[in-house]
């Protein structure tokens, strides 16, 4: 006989299974070594959103032969993509000096990359930032899923700010890519 949809009948019910909620997380990034005005406590506290947490990495069906007629396919020998790229909203805060100090501190993250004022790039060595550590944890802080990756750098632009007289919304930063080659998934 089937189950029927009871609350009796759900094994995560009875068992009190808990569910696995989105804002119960936190992130640190380690910036380069010596950039200037950025505080990674302070820094953490702004963050508001992550995405793009693509890691489970499957090799597409991609190979196809045929035969009289009649194909089959096969998994591709190599990933399209072996890279992710973990997008990060970031809110927009005045310091007692104030500084957009969230801001000025990716800016000159960025710069490091490359400094469009002067058209000065860096070699990686002195760009990349990390680890860069997401952890998702339940109602009392136990952590059942960590992210490390290793080695990150921005690789998008800090959108751009839009001032409007009829506005009440605040300055974000959206979408702030940083790419990691290589990362850990440790899962409880």
């Amino acid at each position: 006989m089937a189950k029927l949809p009871h609350y009796r009948n759900s094994t995560a019910a009875m068992n009190k299974y808990e569910p696995v909620y989105l804002n119960l997380f936190e992130i640190t990034i380690q910036p380069p070594q010596g950039l200037p005005n950025w505080t990674t406590p302070l820094l953490m506290e702004q963050v508001i959103k992550v995405s793009g947490l693509d890691v489970d990495k499957t090799p597409p069906a991609g190979v196809q032969q045929t035969y009289k007629g009649w194909s089959r396919t096969y998994a591709n020998a190599k990933l399209d993509q072996t890279f992710v790229d973990i997008a990060v909203d970031f809110e927009i805060n005045l310091d007692d000096a104030n500084s957009m100090y969230m801001y000025k501190g990716l800016k000159e993250w960025c710069k490091r990359v490359f400094n469009p004022l002067t058209g000065e790039m860096s070699l990686k060595k002195d760009y990349a930032g990390g680890p860069m550590v997401i952890e998702s944890y339940n109602r009392q802080g136990d952590v059942f899923r960590r992210y490390t990756f290793d080695t990150v750098w921005p690789t998008t632009n800090i959108n751009a700010i839009e001032f409007d007289y009829n506005s009440t919304d605040k300055f974000t930063i959206t979408g702030f890519t940083f790419r990691a080659d290589y990362w850990n998934d440790v899962t409880a």
